[in-house]
């Protein structure tokens, strides 16, 4: 996990529990599922992405 990722993951949690069920919060890892990474064109790490009613949201 890079250093911006060990920063950012504990906020996004606890976003996820303020917001209470409000949407959820998924982890992927890259190094075990790059084809998922790949198909969402992950270049970098940490990069966070936003899905809405199952697709991703542009930009």
């Amino acid at each position: 996990m890079s250093d911006e990722s060990a920063q950012i993951i504990p906020s996004l949690r606890a976003l996820t529990e303020q917001y209470a069920g409000a949407f959820s919060l998924a982890l992927l890892n890259c190094e075990e599922q790059q084809a998922i990474a790949g198909q969402f064109g992950v270049q970098a790490l940490p990069t966070i992405a936003l899905f809405v009613n199952g697709q991703p949201v542009d930009g």
